[in-house]
């Protein structure tokens, strides 16, 4: 039977797979709000982050690295099941065939952005989490939630909105946009990650250095 701490890692990582793959489902569509413009994953990929920076303060450096694969892997099988069910013939009843296209048809240079972008930003996210927690000796929670978040979100959305957008739409606003409302995110969710990593070490009475082997 699975401890506690195992437990709360795996809804943890289930819920990043589950916002990942959201965000990419939602990620090509653009909106303006507050005179903003931004492709909607920029309201759900900062959970990702949230995420990640609590199983590092808690789990430690390979756990995060751990989830961080698993996401990967998950994304990967979104886009190509994706894929095959737009190509998989439909019943002679079915007739949303083109409606089902427009909803998940992602192109290639659309999947090469969201591989990308997710990949580099979650690793360079987990790797200055760790340097800056080595440099405050496991102090300031806020500094290293919100420096790595922030540096990692503008990485993500650089390549993001490049590889995925240059050429289609003007860059500049839609970047912006895109950064602008991940850093106001990772800003609010500091306290949240406060009070999450808080509750879960006191259900599983762990302390932030021990890390969850999962070899």
């Amino acid at each position: 039977m699975l401890s506690r701490k195992y437990k709360i890692y795996a809804v943890l990582t289930g819920i990043f797979c589950a916002n990942l793959c959201i965000g990419v489902a939602i990620g090509s569509k653009i909106v303006t709000i507050f005179g903003l413009t931004a492709s909607l994953s920029a309201f759900t990929f900062p959970l990702t982050f949230f995420i990640t920076d609590t199983i590092s303060e808690v789990y430690g450096k390979k756990a995060s690295k751990t989830v961080v694969k698993a996401g990967l892997w998950c994304l990967i099988m979104m886009l190509i099941l994706t894929q095959i069910a737009i190509y998989f013939p439909g019943s002679e009843f079915y007739k949303n065939q083109k409606e089902f296209e427009t909803v998940f048809g992602i192109t290639y240079r659309y999947i090469l952005a969201a591989l990308a972008a997710y990949t580099i930003s979650q690793y360079f996210d987990v790797w200055i989490f760790h340097i800056l927690k080595d440099k405050t000796a496991g102090q300031k929670l806020w500094l290293r939630n919100n420096v790595s978040t922030v540096l990692s979100q503008f990485v993500d959305t650089a390549i993001f909105v490049v590889i995925a957008f240059g050429g289609i739409i003007p860059l500049i606003p839609l970047f912006t946009g895109q950064f602008v409302i991940k850093v106001v995110i990772a800003i609010l969710d500091t306290p949240f990650v406060y009070l999450l990593v808080a509750d879960i070490k006191k259900k599983i009475k762990t302390v932030a250095e021990k890390e969850v082997i999962l070899d």
